[in-house]
């Protein structure tokens, strides 16, 4: 991770590319059993910056690596929008669909990520145009890109300077996303009594 934090950390000011935070295959009582059975099969990390409300995640990078190529992958972006910041995400695209259409369509960002990942709706929102520019990316439920990750990749000993240019190459769209998005803030009152 420190190749992550020595690239990436002065461009995601708020985001923490911690080793500690990886997390590691799970095995019963922490030993590997006679028959092999395994709790939790893969390691994941996630960097984001630190959630203030239990009921939306920030926009952020994610890497998993499982023992299988299906379980290995990693992304960048929003994997569990709210509906906050759908509402924003949406508005904003409505706005100004130059800006994310431009990011969307760089030669660097689209050779190394795929297209937007995750689930559409089936009805193009309501008080929206379906004919205006940018309208294709307002049947997302999701906004992030991913990369599929094989063994023999993640073995090479360019990996980590691929998958630092490949962070480099998504930064443009990762920013716009916490920019747009921004962090819930918890309203405090305080009743007086």
């Amino acid at each position: 991770m420190n190749w992550l934090r020595k690239n990436l950390g002065t461009e995601l000011q708020g985001i923490e590319f911690n080793p500690k935070k990886i997390s590691q295959p799970l095995f019963r009582a922490n030993r590997i059993p006679e028959d092999g059975s395994i709790v939790k099969t893969h390691a994941h990390f996630h960097a984001a910056e630190k959630a203030m409300s239990m009921f939306e995640t920030n926009p952020g990078l994610y890497l998993s690596v499982g023992r299988s190529s299906e379980e290995t992958v990693t992304g960048l972006g929003l994997y569990m929008v709210s509906g906050r910041q759908l509402s924003l995400i949406r508005t904003k695209i409505d706005q100004d669909p130059e800006e994310f259409i431009q990011i969307m369509e760089n030669k660097k960002f689209k050779k190394a990520w795929n297209e937007l990942g995750g689930e559409k709706y089936v009805r193009f929102p309501k008080g929206f145009n379906p004919e205006f520019l940018g309208a294709q990316y307002l049947w997302h439920k999701q906004f992030y890109v991913g990369q599929d990750l094989t063994k023999s990749k993640m073995i090479q000993k360019t990996f980590a300077d691929d998958f630092t240019k490949d962070c480099v190459a998504a930064l443009p769209f990762l920013k716009w996303l916490r920019k747009t998005v921004g962090t819930y803030q918890r309203r405090h009152s305080n009743p007086t009594y």
